[in-house]
């Protein structure tokens, strides 16, 4: 499947009609004899069809994959490969404690470059940055924003006092959650909406531009700057960062935001609750991504988890909005402990 994603066969692949073998193999540079031998494996996958034979034509399956951003998925996933085939070499020669380090996580070993984080090491390949953003991008239905939290019935109290942000979004990347909301909404209620991430995020070769967005760069380790520019706002919301880290250097990230609420902000998360245990027949993906966090230096947690670390920098949690259907997709509502 890398192979073909890479040297694009399937964007050769009529979505209309059909392409012979030896036509596809010229267009992609490969000796045909080679090529079958590929489609061949996909093709028991129901990966492309063969309504003749040496006769391909796309099925559902394979049509996706002329898409840049499932195809940045796809590659997403071949980036994190040698981490896996390392990990066990990784835990034979490193101290038990190493893995709460960022700076030696498994995906940094595989690369020869501990002493950078993931992230690091993501910024600094431009290419596979672009994979990241791109897949993150096809990633989103699977992590939706909305059919959990009810931004709209934020409607009454965010007009009352439009001066507040409505919704602030920390490590917000390029802004998709943002747009999300605002179209669920019909924009922000007459109020700020604010994007935070680091500034090469937000203004680096392709800045950020988003009507009706404000966008902020900003290091979230650093005061929230969101209670100085602008009152405490109405949400704060962290989707998919919580998992990056552990727990101390959550608590590290939390305290600014926590320090900057107000008795009626709220911090959101958009993240993944981890089963409070294993059983044979459950669904798969929870842990799977649990062990994938592992590999670039975070955690998935379980509700009690959850509970434990927010608790300890003063936040206690209002309700879990659970996804339909996919109860460990969740936004978690908190406000301040006693408010």
């Amino acid at each position: 499947m890398n192979a073909l994603v890479e040297h694009r066969a399937f964007d050769h692949v009529p979505l209309d009609g059909t392409i012979g073998l030896e036509d596809l193999a010229s267009k992609i540079g490969w000796e045909p004899a080679v090529l079958i031998r590929f489609v061949n494996v996909v093709l028991i996958q129901g990966i492309f069809e063969e309504p003749e034979p040496k006769v391909y034509k796309h099925s559902a399956s394979s049509t996706v994959f002329r898409e840049d951003a499932m195809r940045a998925y796809y590659q997403l996933g071949s980036w994190s490969v040698p981490s896996w085939w390392k990990v066990s070499d990784y835990l034979k020669t490193h101290a038990p404690e190493d893995v709460y380090d960022p700076l030696k996580s498994p995906f940094s070993y595989s690369r020869g470059a501990e002493g950078q984080t993931y992230y690091q090491l993501l910024e600094a390949d431009l290419a596979f940055s672009d994979v990241w953003h791109k897949g993150m991008a096809q990633a989103a239905p699977f992590n939706p924003v909305l059919g959990m939290f009810p931004f709209r019935d934020m409607k009454e109290a965010v007009e009352a006092e439009p001066d507040r942000a409505f919704v602030v979004d920390v490590g917000g990347g390029r802004g998709n959650a943002l747009v999300d909301v605002m179209r669920e909404c019909g924009g922000g209620f007459g109020a700020p909406m604010v994007l935070q991430d680091l500034e090469e995020v937000l203004q680096g070769e392709d800045p950020v531009q988003i009507d009706g967005v404000q966008v902020m760069p900003h290091d979230f380790y650093n005061e929230q700057p969101v209670k100085i520019s602008l009152p405490d706002a109405h949400i704060y919301y962290m989707r998919k960062v919580m998992h990056n880290y552990y727990d101390d250097k959550c608590r590290t990230i939390l305290r600014p935001i926590v320090e900057a609420m107000g008795p009626t902000s709220r911090l959101l998360f958009g993240d993944m609750i981890l089963p409070e245990t294993a059983q044979p027949g459950d669904d798969a993906l929870p842990f799977y991504m649990d062990l994938r966090m592992l590999m670039i230096g975070g955690t998935e947690r379980s509700e009690t988890q959850w509970k434990q670390l927010l608790e300890s920098v003063g936040l206690v949690i209002v309700k879990i909005w659970r996804l339909p259907g996919a109860p460990h997709q969740a936004t978690i509502e908190t406000r301040l402990r006693g408010k």
